[in-house]
């Protein structure tokens, strides 16, 4: 058994949608972060048997993911529960999120006049510097989103010492060799509840 599925984390199953449907309410949220939670909700989306629609309407949502101020306890980044009969994903929406980025720009080549003739020079230009969600945001708010779909933590507990980011996201282990995408043991939990794609 995959063990992400152990004890069917709050029994999210097809049967809780009745239409075929995941019906996402995205928060209000940076343009960054909104664009990696549509990204990973179309990754689902192609991995399993189940329909991710984004909606507008709250009402109409099965999962509703957001950043949120505060989670109420300040050891908790991010956390997914049940109200009333939608499931929410939220995050922190938090400075640490993001990495300062500089890329070096090249110069610019400038012509100019001297004593009646025309000359080039170089021109150093100041480096790009841009905030960009870094590989801890994508992998909290990947997380997240996988428990709105149903995945639990490997065999219950994010510590287990047989699990990593590197084999699952729904590790709280780092690891050396961590990336912030769905990972094969993810894949094949999501198509586990949803069926294939």
């Amino acid at each position: 058994m995959n063990p992400l599925l152990a004890g069917s984390w709050k029994g999210l199953s097809p049967e809780w949608i009745g239409d075929g449907a995941v019906d996402v309410l995205i928060g209000e949220m940076p343009p960054q972060e909104r664009a990696f939670v549509v990204e990973t909700l179309q990754i689902i989306d192609s991995l399993c048997g189940v329909q991710v629609r984004l909606t507008s309407e709250p009402t109409a949502a099965d999962l509703v993911v957001d950043d949120v101020a505060s989670l109420g306890r300040e050891e908790v980044q991010g956390l997914a529960s049940w109200k009333g009969s939608q499931v929410h994903a939220n995050w922190l929406s938090r400075e640490m999120l993001y990495a300062t980025v500089v890329t070096p720009q090249p110069p610019l080549r400038e012509r100019y006049r001297r004593k009646g003739r025309w000359r080039t020079r170089l021109v150093k230009q100041p480096p790009l510097v841009e905030k960009q969600l870094g590989p801890w945001a994508k992998h909290l708010i990947t997380h997240e989103l996988l428990h709105g779909f149903g995945l639990n933590h490997p065999q219950g507990n994010g510590f287990s010492p047989a699990f990593s980011f590197a084999t699952t996201q729904m590790s709280y282990r780092p690891d050396p060799a961590f990336s912030w995408s769905i990972t094969p043991l993810d894949a094949d939990a999501l198509v586990a509840i949803w069926g294939p794609a």
